[in-house]
């Protein structure tokens, strides 16, 4: 959904700005592919961040001007623990342990700035990013009707548990299937939606992304994964963007 290339877009910007940022991972293995597979070739593709790159610059390190963008696992207590940093980011932060999170935010405790980033498939209920997701302001991509004005926000919209209805996902006449207003029925368009805030004035902002939202994504091809689905955790962390527990098994 394209949350990972925005963070690390975040990070360079961070960087321009002076700013030293850690960028965590759960484990080694992936800071070392993420960095060589998809950090090296948008610094080294792109003319202006070139120019501002100096001569650090190995898997782990990226010096930006001046300052620093790192990349560490969160297995290694050593790598939580040698740099300072003003702005640190989570990836995938439910692989990673609550201990390593705590640690991993003491790097900011001597910066003004003190900016987290957290990014994850959720996992289970109050749990990782779910839990801190509960603590924001809870934003989801929100839809107005073209035919009677109703709002719907997909994610919420969607059943909680596998076999109840699906009611924002029909088919059309030909077959294929749209995303549909929750009172109406009509067709709406994703493109026309905006960020609503369940907790307006809660100063964390969080935001929970779907495959519901993305236009990429058929809708029919999810919602037929919701029918068939064998791993109704997997389903509803990774499609749907929610936690979740199955308290019958």
């Amino acid at each position: 959904m394209g949350g990972t290339t925005w963070a690390v877009l975040r990070s360079i910007h961070a960087g321009l700005s002076g700013l030293n940022v850690i960028y965590f991972f759960p484990t080694r293995t992936d800071v070392i592919d993420f960095s060589k597979s998809r950090v090296g070739p948008l610094l080294a593709d792109n003319p202006a961040l070139s120019r501002v790159m100096t001569d650090t610059d190995t898997v782990g390190l990226k010096r930006i001007g001046e300052a620093h963008l790192y990349f560490r696992g969160m297995k290694s207590t050593v790598g939580m623990k040698s740099v300072p940093a003003d702005m640190i980011i989570f990836d995938e932060l439910d692989e990673a342990t609550p201990e390593a999170k705590t640690m991993a935010k003491e790097r900011l405790a001597h910066s003004d700035f003190k900016r987290v980033i957290e990014l994850s498939n959720p996992s289970l209920p109050d749990f990782g990013i779910d839990e801190s997701f509960q603590a924001s302001d809870q934003r989801h991509w929100t839809v107005k009707c073209p035919g009677c004005g109703t709002w719907t926000a997909l994610d919420k919209e969607f059943p909680s548990k596998v076999g109840q209805e699906v009611k924002i996902i029909l088919a059309r006449p030909d077959g294929t299937w749209y995303r549909a207003c929750v009172k109406c029925g009509a067709e709406i368009d994703l493109a026309t939606g905006e960020w609503v805030a369940d907790f307006p004035d809660r100063l964390i902002h969080g935001y929970r992304i779907s495959q519901l939202i993305s236009s990429r994504v058929d809708p029919g091809e999810i919602l037929d994964d919701y029918k068939l689905t064998r791993y109704r955790d997997r389903f509803y962390n990774l499609k749907i963007g929610v936690p979740y527990a199955d308290l019958e098994r």
